[in-house]
């Protein structure tokens, strides 16, 4: 039985080199079968898979970001910096068009790991808020639904349960077993849950990999929530086992995005991609409401975008291309005023069958992502190491895309019994809340330890703290947060040893108090801490 197994993975390791051996998973709003027994709807996750026809994507040429105060007095201009170089790395992709069909020219894996940082138990900045762009772009991990549970139904005793694939070939858009080179089967398990009941999953097993290492793709770096890869893979450097769920461990970082990451992208964003959509609602026909301009009068009285106006008007639209941010500012005073400004682009559409422009005028208001901090607790399991606006915010399109409002079919056989057929989410538009930017907070209750009862409650019996910071493959030293702590290395590296004991104040204490000011829709959904 032995020698037939490793035969099937050798054999499946040679179709590896022969194909593409990649995919990825698109993001949308929770469908209504994604339950919490089928293993949705739990902890990180802000949205459900969707196909690749019901894909959620932006459809405006420049997204706005900004750092608030909280943001610049926890993290400091070197966290600044960290966001700009996630956002970078996005920017500096080349357009769909231009990249090859296969896309050979990006690797498979882009994971690295300062091994000092991890040993300090450091958390790069850069990295994690680089998989939450990814994710508020309409990717979600590919590892987590390479197999994902449809149903779940109980028959005399028997537990029946329906695995579909939900993750999609970068090339032929077909499902595939395959992220980033590696191969994944499933077993499928129940999970009892904290307070009572279970959730049924399709675990990833890890089977074959064409890396040294089992790290994934940038997308999957957002926890996984109840659904992680259900196999560890063995670092060929330190000898450590870790979960294969491509996870964000201390000591990670990137240094770019995968090929999976950027399929998934090309597949949003690429111009061949069309979808019925309307405009934003802050979008208008340049000059069409008076002589203030589009949110003006000549009396100065604002006048709003109302669907009458054709502002918005429903029509075939092909992906934006490449995905480009630009970063907008608060004021310098006192970090929370935001100047509002105009910004005037072409709106291509298709309508009679052929390509039609007009001006519009987007009204910038406030940005369309804002990076924020905020106190997001600290017990293990239900705190947060960062928060996100929920997919449940975009906006889905699927009444302008399908042709009919649902229906209901006879189940055959002798049970009997009806199904009532309703349209899925999406395709749709990903946007902020109505008066809000799309927020991704990191909390700022980081360094923290972690202890547990009954015999481990000091400090000496903690575990490694926890800390934000900014590092690469480099020489040079981390750059730890908060900025205004006076925490270095050294002292960190003492603390991980145990020097110092207990009994004086605390190397994390500062005296300085700062007000966290944000801006922020009301749903938010937490990331749980490694």
């Amino acid at each position: 039985m032995h020698t037939i197994r490793n035969l099937v993975a050798a054999l499946l390791t040679t179709v590896l080199f022969a194909g593409n051996a990649s995919a990825f998973s698109l993001l949308g709003p929770f469908k209504g079968w994604m339950t919490a027994d089928l293993g949705y709807t739990w902890n990180v996750q802000i949205g459900g898979p969707v196909l690749p026809s019901e894909a959620f994507r932006w459809n405006v040429p420049l997204i706005y970001y900004a750092v608030d105060r909280s943001f610049v007095e926890y993290f400091g201009p070197e966290g600044v910096a960290a966001v700009d170089a996630a956002i970078k790395v996005i920017n500096d992709l080349p357009d769909p068009d231009q990249m090859s069909s296969d896309l050979r020219e990006f690797p498979l894996n882009t994971r690295k790991i300062n091994y000092s940082a991890q040993t300090m138990g450091l958390f790069d900045l850069k990295s994690r808020i680089l998989g939450a762009l990814l994710e508020q772009l309409g990717l979600t991990s590919p590892e987590q639904f390479v197999w994902t549970l449809r149903a779940r139904d109980v028959v005399a005793n028997t537990t029946n349960y329906s695995v579909v694939k939900l993750n999609y070939d970068p090339v032929t858009i077909r499902p595939s077993s395959y992220v980033n080179g590696a191969l994944y089967t499933y077993e499928v398990i129940d999970q009892q849950l904290t307070g009572g009941g279970s959730a049924s999953l399709a675990a990833e097993i890890k089977i074959s990999d064409l890396r040294t290492r089992g790290y994934t793709s940038v997308a999957g770096s957002i926890a996984a929530g109840l659904d992680p890869a259900y196999s560890s893979v063995q670092d060929p450097v330190t000898g450590f086992t870790r979960s294969a769920d491509g996870n964000l461990a201390a000591g990670d970082y990137f240094i770019g995005l995968t090929r999976d990451d950027v399929g998934g992208l090309r597949r949003i964003y690429n111009r061949n991609a069309m979808a019925v959509e309307d405009l934003n609602t802050d979008v208008l026909p340049t000059g069409a409401t008076g002589s203030g301009g589009p949110w003006g009068s000549g009396s100065g009285v604002a006048l709003t975008n109302v669907l009458s106006t054709n502002a918005v008007l429903p029509a075939i639209r092909r992906g934006i291309g490449a995905v480009r941010f630009q970063r907008v500012t608060y004021d310098s005073l006192i970090g929370q005023a935001f100047t509002p400004f105009n910004v005037t682009y072409t709106d291509q559409y298709i309508s009679q069958g052929t390509f039609q422009t007009r001006s519009v005028t987007r009204r910038i208001t406030r940005p369309d992502i804002l990076f924020t901090a905020r106190d997001l607790g600290g017990v293990r399991g239900t705190s947060s190491q960062f928060v996100r606006t929920p997919a449940s915010d975009w906006r889905s399109n699927t009444g302008l895309n399908t042709h009919d409002a649902g229906f209901t079919v006879a189940v055959p056989g002798a049970g009997g019994g009806q199904i009532t057929i309703t349209p899925d989410v999406g395709p749709g538009v990903i946007q902020a809340p109505t008066g809000f930017s799309i927020n991704i907070s990191l909390t700022s209750s980081y360094p923290a330890y972690y202890n547990f009862a009954p015999g481990f409650v000091d400090e000496l019996a903690a575990g490694t703290p926890i800390a934000w910071a900014s590092f690469d493959g480099s020489t040079n030293a981390p750059v730890i947060y908060p900025r205004f702590g006076g925490v270095t290395p050294a002292l960190l590296s003492q603390l991980v040893a145990g020097i110092g004991g207990s009994g004086g104040p605390s190397p994390w204490e500062s005296s300085i108090s700062f007000a966290f000011a944000t801006n922020a829709g009301a749903q938010v959904t937490a990331g749980t801490t490694p």
